[in-house]
């Protein structure tokens, strides 16, 4: 079957063998025997009606991007095996498109012409492809008729002419659990060839407005730590928790005057259990340490209050007044 596969784009009529459509389209063998519905339908497998387009298998295709890790399988099928894996951001080689679709049966009404086919009262004729959903008034379906295929051409009055038995909600579900849609071929650079579902790519044929950029994450080797893009952002937070164990902090201290310390997991220094307070500030002022600085509490008061406004100097020469009255020199 001729046509574009890349969106719901029209396509032109002409008529084929269903049963050489299906061996094109699996090229070569399935995983199950073909079947046919009742009323001499089309052929199916795993309960679905399947179109192959390999219009590139000769090369000279553009390439695709792998939005993610992708498995790529060995045929179009969400059972299938896994033969390969791409990496995010990997670009791979386009090599055709395969089309999996729960064929919708119809019952002709009254005598009809379209298509160029003529359907009488009756006959039993089945939706097998179409590129925006199963069944669709603003659609031009394919639809299978005694062995061959042809484009329907839909209308307003289309119930007076066919009754469809359009699937319900929980059928389509299901058949998308199941693989229904459409499928790429794809060829790696290091030659590995198989099938995932199309919306596993993005920046289709090459073409820049067929790209997505907010699909694509960075390697983690291109966040560094100091990185607060969103991208990384967004990477870290689907990255699994890094879980680790550390022995339970067990306060000490240096002599019997000295603050209550606790050690840093990893690291060489320890820090004090509790703040600074106003008042351990002021009697460290008081002992003519701490440079004499009085930092201000901007009204909130003092006392046990922690202590604020303090510089980095002033704070060295607090803990040289600890050392001197009987501590050990413990960094800050």
């Amino acid at each position: 079957m001729q046509g574009s596969f890349g969106g719901g784009c029209g396509v032109s009529l002409f008529l084929v063998s269903a049963c050489a459509q299906m061996g094109d389209a699996f090229g070569g063998g399935a995983r199950q025997a073909q079947e046919f519905l009742p009323d001499g339908g089309p052929p199916v497998v795993n309960g679905f009606y399947e179109v192959g387009d390999d219009s590139c298998s000769d090369g000279g295709c553009l390439d695709v991007r792998a939005d993610a890790p992708v498995d790529l399988r060995d045929l179009p099928h969400p059972d299938a095996s896994v033969i390969a894996s791409t990496r995010r951001g990997e670009w791979v080689g386009w090599v055709g498109n395969h089309y999996r679709m729960r064929p919708i049966r119809g019952v002709v009404l009254r005598t009809r012409e379209t298509g160029g086919v003529r359907l009488g009262a009756g006959d039993v004729v089945y939706i097998v492809d179409t590129r925006s959903g199963y069944y669709a008034e603003d659609t031009t379906p394919a639809v299978w008729f005694r062995g061959e295929t042809f484009y329907y051409e839909l209308d307003e009055g289309e119930a007076a002419f066919v009754r469809w038995d359009s699937p319900s909600a929980e059928q389509r579900a299901a058949d998308e659990a199941m693989g229904a849609g459409e499928w790429f071929e794809v060829q790696r650079a290091t030659g590995e060839l198989g099938f995932a579902r199309k919306d596993s790519f993005s920046c289709w044929w090459g073409r820049d407005d067929l790209c997505d950029p907010d699909r694509i994450i960075p390697p983690p080797s291109d966040c560094p730590g100091h990185d607060i893009s969103w991208e990384c952002q967004e990477l870290r937070s689907r990255a699994e928790p890094d879980v680790a164990s550390y022995p339970t902090p067990r306060p000490f201290r240096d002599c019997a005057n000295c603050p209550s310390m606790v050690w840093i997991p990893e690291q060489s220094f320890a820090a004090g259990q509790y703040e600074v307070t106003f008042a351990e500030w002021d009697a460290c002022v008081a002992a003519a340490g701490c440079t004499g600085s009085t930092p201000y509490d901007q009204g909130w008061g003092r006392g046990s209050r922690p202590v604020i406004g303090v510089r980095w100097a002033d704070a060295q020469a607090y803990v040289q007044w600890l050392s001197q009255h009987g501590g050990s020199p413990i960094g800050c």
